[in-house]
Order: structure tokens, then C-alpha cells, then sequence
């Protein structure tokens, strides 16, 4: 898609059969399509059609909050969002903590290790405890990790021209993509069981939406909903958090002068604590800063659609009712007209000292404000963006402090654009141990840009 970009400019139209498709790179017709509201855009189709751009997630997510529009997805957030926010962290911090731990106990051998598969047990560790009151064991860890590829492989699929009819079909990935959903709901259905059975009332975030009811309307959450609540936060809160924290640990294996950084902070902000706590995020600049640009070099989800309900206006384009609207992160955050050096690794672009002038535009009111949008941004803006970044920086700030990691193949890893960007290749690293600071290292400087809806 950023050849796309670069060839024929920011609004692109795909002569596709079907409904219209436009990528929309232009950062004003971002924010038309992220921050309209529901008489404007949709995350579905008019009358309820679904474009093949809305069934990427829908397969496997069913009607969850990631996936749901209009009035559903309004009463999902009035019940989900709450039970991710900050008021909450108390209560996860120290699931953060402790699973982060339990990796740096066996990176603290040494050697070369799958990171991406370390981080990736880590996050359903994270999710099973926090959203199911239960903690998964080894061997689901395997059946998830490997159904959860199948699925990423599988997502691209609705793409293909004629793919309702591959669907029907006995073809390899579509039997590969069935046993992984059963697979993947089978293991949800004990994560389920084991919580309910070892839980009390109100302990985990599930509990909690199964006996919540929509402060406004006083309906509660049906089992079946409950469901596609759980599928989405197990996928999705644990996939997009692995990944982000893979290429921002690769990120910094690559650029050691910026992982020194790093570890000064961290060390300087706990002393002589080996795990950190929420007291700790504010003071984690550059830890924040390396995160952000992971975040925007491989954003943790790289294609979002939205679908207009209406005939519109969009970045000086007159588009009818039915434009499927697909806006990148991947696209625009690599967008040379909006970023300096936009390929490079850079984290000093999110720090006041260290700030250009082209970077100031980050916060200005203008046109560029929609550059960077990780979570997307607006009424559908992450619900689980704070907890996602609370866990990565106290994950990081766990591994890293004794610490190092280190290139083990010479090409980077390689991302796969399907559902997320999962790396394909290149995920192993190898981990040392980091007794003394590195002479010169220190942390200085505040963040010059805040994502929308994070304190920094």
C-alpha cells in the first residue's frame, strides 16, 4: 500500500468489483474517517452488509467490541472500557509484573531465544490472569500460539477475489483455519471454566462484564456476547501486545546506543527495585519514546476500514454512500511528507530535547494531527490502549534493566501484513546479562507528544 502512496498520492480509488474502496492517506481524511460520527462513518457496512475489509476480523472475532458498530459497539464500550482504564491498574500491575519476571528468570541463562515466542506466552499469561481469573498452561500456550498464526495466515484470505467461494472449498488453509478456530475456542472454553470455578465474584474482567448492565439502558451482557467479548480480548489484547513488544525489542537490539538509554532510565527510575510499578511510568521517557516509535514503525494494528453511510466529502474528494475507507498506520507514519527520516528509528523524535522542526508538527492543531494513530484515535479509539502500553513499558522495564539483547541474524525480522504484523522470520535474539551501565549512558528529557487519551 505505500507503493500505492507513493505512486498515485494520498487518496487513492481501487477500481475492485463491489462497493468503492479508496485508501485514504491524506492526514484531514483520517481524521474525517476516524473522528465522524455514526450518521457520517461506520466500522460495518450500510443495512448491515459486510465489505470483505470488515470480515478480516470478523471471522474470528465474532460481533466483539473490535468489531461491532452503531448502538452494539456504543453499549460494549459503556461495558468494556471501564474495566481496562487506569483506575484499574493497581490490580494489574503486579500480573505485569510478575509474568515479565517470570520470562527474565529464564532470559537470565542467556543464549539465543525466540523473543517473539516468549513475549507472545507472556501476553496470554497477562490476558488468561486478567480477563479469565485463570492462568493458562504450557501446553494451551502452544495450541493458541500456533492457531493464532494460522488465523493471522488465514485473515488475508477474504481479499481474494471469488473468496466466499475458496471458503467452501476443502483447500489446506481453509481446513488449517477451521481447526484453528475450534482450537482457539476450545481453549477459551477452559480459560472460562478454570476462572469460574477458582474465582470469586468480580475478581477478573470477565466477571465483570458477565454481571455488568449498561449504566443507561440497565440491559445486561448475554452469554453469547460474553463470548465474543472474551475471543476479542484474548486475540487481540494479547497479539497486538506481543508483537508491539517484539519489534520495539528488536527495534533497540539494532540501535545499542539507544537501548543504553533505555536501560540508564530504567535502572535511574528503580534504584535498586528489580521490578517496576505504575509509580514508575512517568519517569519512563525514554523507555515511552522507544515504545511510541516501535508503535509507529510497525503500529500494532497497520489497516483499519471504515465505511461511509452517507455521500461525503472527504480530504476534497466527493465519495458516495458505501465508500469503504482504508486508512494505514503503516502508510502514513512512514509518510516522508510528514515525517523526518520517516524509515528510521528515531525516539528521539517523541522527546522535547531532542524534537526538529518538522517533528513539532506531532502536536500541532493542523493538518497533520492525524499522522499518528496506533490505536486509531476518536469514538472508536482502543479501549485497551492503556492497558496495552502500561503492560509493555513495565514489561520492558523488567527485561531490560539486567538486560541486553542483540541481533542474532543479520537481516530484521520480517513483517506479515495480515490481521496484525506479526514477524515471519528473524524473531530470535540473543539475551546477555548487563551488571554495570554502559560508561556515558544517562536518561534526560520529557516527551514532546502525548497519544490521545495517555498521560505520559
Amino acid at each position: 500500500m505505500a507503493g500505492y502512496r507513493e505512486q498515485f498520492g494520498p487518496v487513492v480509488r481501487f477500481a475492485l468489483p463491489g462497493r468503492p474502496v479508496v485508501l485514504m492517506a491524506d492526514p484531514a481524511g483520517i481524521r474525517t474517517a476516524l473522528h465522524s460520527g455514526p450518521d457520517t462513518v461506520t466500522k460495518g457496512c450500510p443495512a448491515g452488509a459486510r465489505s470483505v475489509y470488515d470480515r478480516l476480523p470478523l471471522r474470528l472475532l465474532g460481533q466483539g467490541m473490535l468489531t461491532s458498530s452503531g448502538e452494539l459497539h456504543q453499549r460494549q464500550q459503556r461495558l468494556v472500557a471501564p474495566g481496562l482504564g487506569p483506575h484499574r491498574m493497581a490490580e494489574f500491575a503486579h500480573v505485569f509484573a510478575e509474568e515479565a519476571a517470570a520470562v527474565a528468570a529464564v532470559w537470565d541463562r542467556g543464549g539465543i531465544r525466540d523473543v517473539h515466542h516468549d513475549l507472545a506466552a507472556l501476553a496470554l499469561a497477562v490476558i488468561s490472569r486478567t480477563v479469565f481469573g485463570s492462568r493458562i498452561r504450557p501446553g494451551e500456550v502452544e495450541i493458541l500460539d500456533a492457531a493464532l498464526a494460522a488465523g493471522n495466515q488465514w485473515s488475508v484470505r477474504p481479499l481474494l477475489p471469488g473468496a466466499g467461494a475458496l471458503d467452501l472449498l476443502p483447500l489446506p488453509r481453509t481446513r488449517g483455519w477451521l481447526r484453528a478456530h475450534r482450537e482457539i475456542h476450545e481453549v477459551l472454553d477452559l480459560l472460562i471454566a478454570r476462572g469460574r470455578r477458582g474465582s470469586g465474584p468480580g475478581s477478573d474482567l470477565l466477571d465483570r462484564i458477565l454481571t455488568a448492565r449498561d449504566p443507561l439502558t440497565g440491559v445486561p451482557v448475554g452469554p453469547a456476547q460474553a463470548r465474543d467479548e472474551a475471543v476479542t480480548l484474548l486475540v487481540a489484547g494479547h497479539e497486538t501486545t506481543a508483537n508491539a513488544l517484539f519489534w520495539c525489542l528488536e527495534l533497540l537490539a539494532r540501535h545499542p546506543a539507544a537501548q543504553d538509554r533505555v536501560r540508564a532510565e530504567i535502572r535511574r527510575v528503580l534504584g535498586e527495585r528489580i521490578s517496576p510499578t505504575p509509580a514508575d511510568l512517568p519517569g519512563l521517557v525514554h523507555t515511552r519514546a522507544a515504545l511510541y516509535e516501535a508503535f509507529r514503525l510497525y503500529p500494532p494494528v497497520w489497516l483499519i476500514s471504515r465505511t461511509l453511510v452517507r455521500p461525503c466529502a472527504v480530504a476534497g474528494h466527493r465519495l458516495p454512500a458505501g465508500t469503504v475507507l482504508l486508512l494505514s498506520p503503516w502508510v502514513t507514519h512512514r509518510d516522508p511528507g510528514l515525517w523526518l527520516e520517516p524509515a528510521a528509528f528515531r525516539p528521539e523524535r517523541w522527546i522535547g530535547a531532542g524534537r526538529t522542526l518538522a517533528d513539532r508538527t506531532a502536536s500541532d492543531a493542523g493538518r497533520h494531527e492525524r499522522r499518528y494513530f496506533p490505536f486509531a484515535a476518536g469514538p472508536r479509539r482502543c479501549a485497551g490502549q492503556f492497558f496495552a502500553e502500561s503492560e509493555c513499558l513495565l514489561t520492558l522495564a523488567t527485561l531490560l534493566r539486567d538486560r541486553a539483547v542483540s541481533p542474532v541474524d543479520r537481516r530484521p525480522a520480517t513483517p506479515v501484513p495480515a490481521f496484525t504484523l506479526r514477524p515471519h522470520a528473524g524473531t530470535r535474539l540473543r539475551v546477555s546479562a548487563v551488571p554495570s551501565l554502559p560508561a556515558g549512558a544517562r536518561a534526560v528529557g520529557r516527551p514532546a507528544v502525548e497519544i490521545e487519551g495517555v498521560q505520559p
